[in-house]
């Protein structure tokens, strides 16, 4: 079997296109283009000794034009092609059956959003995003908020189990675009709102006392929210068409409802004061029927071929939640060992820092950023004796940003940040790191997983709190640093 189709496995794009019997390939394309990688030169580069590694790498980063019959790859093994080369090239070259190219499709010419049916693209309009405010904390002027879709919002069906999506914007940031699978979210315990963890003080109710409710309280929410799994992806831009790419689920996708959204048009956690979102007209509310859906047994996250790899994500988030770190680490561990996006080696990370492996979570995490998967770190922006702003510092390749309140509040290309020492306060009971860019200083204290702690004009921990605190501050130091210098 000879298949020609690109295998570079970044993650995501802007511009939607779910479509029956689409591939990688250009529309109507039927030969590579000149320079493709073949069986032969993977045998030349393992016989150099180049090393797996280098291998892998540049068959994800390239156009591929493998043999990967049973024959062709029985040949490749004797000629000492190692078995993750050939899983990674068997991996490039096997499309899936509801993902062959249609020659009468048109690629679109304006920019927007499209989901292809059949031989023609069809527009997507986004779809509106409902916000339920938790707590409100009048004291300091904040509210603790949820997003996603109503019950009565309609989701746009999709045509395919396998779809591909068309990306199509200026400046498309391919690593900001997420695919989760959502759940019904019909209440949540006042509690589970409470960003600060405002902990009681001895007989004294210190959490009704601010917020006016109960710990235990139900509070009605009625949303789907992203709460599921991340489905990874795979991407590849289209030839000729610069801001366009093309992307896909590994695996076919079972039953349900997902979104597909740009950065900030949707929050898997809670928001802080949230003021609406400039990224909303990124946002897509989607769903696979059953009818559409592949026949056999599939994982509760949404993907039926890469179940294992699915259930072991889900199975470890769920673990994480409960603050299981070990079992936590060891679904992502073992996810990590077929991860071609970088998001079990970010939650490996994530399951190490918090159980206290504070020597070895970095690696974790470097690895993840050599996939290409940005670092999405829980923080607090100081602002000397105000309330600290709370917000996500997503840490990656391509840019370092801080985003707080549906808004993004600072942003620079690695090159363009100068990170400072991370300096622990043991009095005060925190540490914090601060990063340079265009000649301000942003003093920024990671949230710590799994420790209650105050968080008021700093974030308050003491303890494995601040150790985390230090830990992170520490390899965000050396992290920037690293991405600052062209590989």
């Amino acid at each position: 079997m000879l298949t020609v189709r690109s295998c570079r496995a970044a993650v995501l794009g802007i511009i939607l296109a779910t479509v029956v019997n689409v591939s990688f390939l250009s529309l109507g394309a039927q030969q590579p283009p000149a320079g493709a990688l073949t069986n032969l030169d993977i045998v030349k580069m393992a016989s150099a000794g180049l090393g797996d590694a280098v291998i892998i790498a540049k068959i994800r980063s390239s156009r591929c034009e493998f043999d990967t019959s049973a024959d062709a790859l029985i040949k490749l093994k004797t000629s000492g092609v190692s078995g993750a080369i050939l899983a990674a090239m068997a991996e490039a070259g096997s499309p899936t059956a509801s993902a062959q190219p249609s020659a009468e499709a048109t690629l679109p010419s304006s920019y927007g959003y499209y989901v292809l049916n059949g031989t023609g693209f069809d527009s997507l309009a986004p779809s509106p995003v409902r916000v339920v405010a938790g707590l409100q904390n009048t004291s300091i002027g904040a509210n603790f908020a949820v997003d996603g879709f109503g019950e009565d919002a309609s989701p746009r069906a999709l045509s395919s189990p396998s779809p591909l999506f068309l990306a199509y914007q200026q400046n498309i940031d391919t690593s900001a675009l997420h695919l989760v699978k959502l759940e019904l979210v019909s209440s949540m315990q006042a509690e589970e709102f409470d960003i600060a963890q405002i902990t009681n003080s001895g007989q004294f109710d210190q959490f009704r006392n601010i917020y006016g409710v109960a710990r235990n309280q139900p509070l009605q929410v009625n949303l789907w929210g992203p709460r599921g799994t991340e489905i990874p992806l795979r991407t590849e831009p289209v030839p000729g068409r610069a801001g366009m790419f093309r992307l896909s689920p590994l695996g076919n996708m079972q039953p349900g409802r997902y979104a597909l959204y740009y950065r900030n048009g949707l929050h898997p956690n809670l928001i802080l004061n949230y003021k609406g979102s400039s990224d909303q007209e990124a946002v897509f509310y989607l769903a696979l029927n059953s009818a559409t859906a592949p026949s056999g047994e599939t994982s509760s996250s949404g993907v039926v071929r890469n179940e294992s790899f699915e259930g072991l994500m889900r199975s470890g988030q769920e673990a994480f939640r409960s603050s299981a770190w070990d079992q936590a680490l060891t679904d992502f561990q073992a996810a990590a060992k077929e991860d071609r996006t970088g998001l079990a080696w970010l939650w490996t990370g994530n399951a190490r820092l918090a159980s206290g492996n504070f020597s070895d979570f970095g690696s974790a995490w470097d690895q993840a950023l050599k996939l290409n998967r940005p670092l999405a770190l829980p923080v607090c922006l100081a602002h000397g004796i105000s309330q600290c702003q709370v917000g996500t510092l997503e840490v990656g390749k391509a840019a370092i940003r801080f985003l707080s309140d549906g808004r993004t509040i600072f942003e620079s290309a690695p090159a363009g940040v100068v990170p400072q020492e991370s300096v622990q306060h043991n009095v005060a009971g925190y540490a914090d790191f601060k990063l340079q860019i265009g000649g301000k200083k942003y003093n920024l204290i990671f949230m710590p997983y799994g420790v209650e702690c105050q968080v008021l004009a700093h974030v308050n921990c003491r303890g494995s709190g601040t150790a985390q605190q230090k830990a992170v501050g520490d390899y965000v130091e050396q992290a920037v640093s690293k991405l600052a210098v062209p590989q």
